[in-house]
Formats: structure tokens, C-alpha cells, sequence
């Protein structure tokens, strides 16, 4: 059986009892994957101020580049696009320093 949702939406939605679970289970999913990303991100950030991890660590830098791609589920889920560029943004600094800055080693400034 189906019936239609609100009408701005201008979706079915059906009724089945495992369709419901499963959207409810994908739900619970992405909430554990942005949480998640937010544990990540604030590790990242603890150990970077603590020093216990250098900003050009390979460590650092996943812990960026995965926090910032459960965000990008996350935000994208519940459809804060603002939050999902900026994220998207995160993600590809982060790859920029996996792939390139953590294994520069700067001079020292004159």
C-alpha cells in the first residue's frame, strides 16, 4: 500500500515495514558516521595542540581527509550543502597534505 507525503514534496512514500526499517537503519548510519567524523576532527585537533601530532603527519592528515568525508555524508544526508562544501573543501586540503605537504620538509626561515 502507498500513500503521498506532503505535498511539497510530491514524493510516495511506502508503507512496507522493511522499506521503513531500512531507511530508518540507513538513517542511524550516517548520524554514527557524522559522529564519527566529529571524534575524528576533534582528535585531530586535540593531538595537533597537545603536540602529540605534527600538522605535516600522514596521521594528522587522514584524520582530516575522513572526518572530512563523514561530514560530507552527513551534511549531504541532511542536506546542509553549506556544510558539505566546505567539508568537500576540508577533504581535498587534507589529500593535498597526504599527498604532498606531509612529506615536504620545510627550510628553516632566514
Amino acid at each position: 500500500m502507498m500513500k503521498t507525503g506532503p505535498p511539497f514534496l510530491c514524493t510516495l512514500v511506502f508503507t512496507d515495514d522493511r522499506a521503513i526499517g531500512s531507511r530508518a537503519m540507513l538513517k542511524y548510519a550516517i548520524e554514527i558516521i557524522g559522529w564519527a567524523a566529529a571524534a575524528m576532527m576533534l582528535s585531530a585537533y586535540v593531538l595537533l595542540t597537545t603536540g602529540k601530532l605534527s600538522s605535516r603527519s600522514a596521521l594528522y592528515q587522514w584524520l582530516n581527509v575522513l572526518s572530512g568525508a563523514g561530514f560530507i555524508v552527513n551534511s549531504g544526508w541532511n542536506e546542509a550543502y553549506p556544510s558539505a562544501f566546505i567539508n568537500v573543501m576540508w577533504m581535498a586540503i587534507g589529500l593535498y597534505g597526504v599527498f604532498h605537504g606531509a612529506r615536504a620538509h620545510p627550510t628553516p626561515a632566514a
